[in-house]
């Protein structure tokens, strides 16, 4: 993950709710923004939905974070993508992100664990 420019060290997650290690792209339109690689901990996690326009293949993100009431609909750029990982640039509140993505199988995250 890169945060304006700088690049989002592996550590980072433990004091930064913000650097997120995993994301959980749900049914129905729902995601859950992690920072902790290990489990999930809805305390410190972030929820947003998402919504894609097959037609037009665009991937919009719907964050309630700063007005659940008025939701920030932001486009997400999607590059580099294949059946097993993407990237994505995005503008999250006033931050530029740029994230790698991996697709990992949840019987591959246990192992990950070791």
């Amino acid at each position: 993950m890169i945060r304006n420019g700088e690049v989002v060290s592996e550590e980072s997650w433990i004091n930064d709710t913000l650097a997120w290690k995993t994301i959980y792209i749900e049914e129905r339109g729902k995601m859950y923004y992690c920072p902790n690689p290990y489990l999930y901990e809805e305390s410190i996690s972030l929820f947003m939905k998402y919504h894609y326009n097959e037609k037009n293949q665009e991937f919009t993100v719907i964050s309630y974070e700063n007005n659940p009431n008025k939701p920030d609909t932001i486009p997400v750029q999607i590059n580099n993508l294949t059946d097993k990982s993407m990237q994505w640039e995005m503008i999250f509140n006033k931050d530029t992100l740029q994230m790698d993505l991996k697709k990992v199988n949840p019987r591959e995250i246990d192992r990950l664990r070791d």
